[in-house]
């Protein structure tokens, strides 16, 4: 169990836990069963396997800014790092999973252990069941959009959009941690507010209602995860915000 959670250590854990697999295996499979992707159309998983993939290059760079701040000689890290990043590159998703395996020496896992262990703690965990009741407001939310007939196209479009973002969201949270949930909420300002007139319109409605249930849920999970003041005051902000565009107060 890492002393402390963070890029580093949630990383590690991460490429600890991936399933074993054949050396002639193609690297996008591998990656799409590792990362819970169930999409089967090639190309979309491609897609959808290079956005994860970018979001374990980011946080890389995480690491790399915490260690420099930390003042530690970037030769500790710095050939692990690197070797990371050959790892999660798109360009090599056709290629065989020997490649990936390379890359992930004991020596490059044990770099990256230490830097979970140096870079400051970040989040407490986020417990699944918390997890499971966001996905499952989502999928209400879901329902309610798609059953209704009292509601116009731009509307359900919008919500549509919302429960992308958060799905989203949810799904990088093993990669980017509780971040990625304050991410979501600060990301959906613009649409929310391009939109204040018709959610202002329709703010008695179960899908406003219903849409503001899940941003709640999802800044009481991120506020109670995070610890780093920064981004919980801005998140704050950003849910303060959000909650008055859905209520209509501005």
């Amino acid at each position: 169990m890492p002393q402390n959670r963070n890029s580093a250590s949630r990383l590690y854990a991460f490429l600890s836990s991936l399933p074993g697999h054949q050396e002639n295996t193609q690297i996008l499979s591998a990656w799409a069963d590792a990362l819970d992707i169930k999409e089967s159309e090639t190309s979309r998983q491609a897609r959808l396997v290079s956005e994860r993939l970018a979001a374990l290059s980011r946080e890389l760079d995480h690491i790399r800014e915490g260690m420099k701040s930390a003042n530690f000689s970037p030769h500790l890290y710095t050939k692990a790092l690197a070797a990371f990043d050959a790892a999660f590159s798109p360009m090599y998703l056709s290629n065989t999973w020997s490649h990936v395996r390379q890359q992930l020496k004991p020596e490059h896992m044990l770099a990256l252990q230490f830097c979970g262990e140096i870079l400051q703690d970040e989040e407490d965990e986020i417990q699944q069941a918390d997890l499971d009741e966001i996905s499952t407001l989502l999928s209400e939310l879901e329902s309610l959009s798609a059953n209704s007939d009292q509601i116009p196209e731009r509307l359900r479009r919008l919500i549509d959009n919302q429960i992308a973002q958060i799905r989203a969201a949810v799904a990088s949270y093993k990669i980017a941690g509780a971040k990625v949930l304050r991410e979501a909420v600060r990301s959906s300002y613009g649409e929310l507010v391009e939109a204040k007139d018709i959610i202002t319109e329709h703010k008695n409605s179960p899908e406003i209602s219903k849409l503001a249930e899940v941003w709640r849920k999802v800044n009481a999970v991120a506020d109670a995860a995070l610890k780093i003041d920064g981004v919980v005051q801005l998140g704050q902000k950003a849910w303060l915000f959000i909650e008055s565009v859905i209520k209509g107060a501005v």
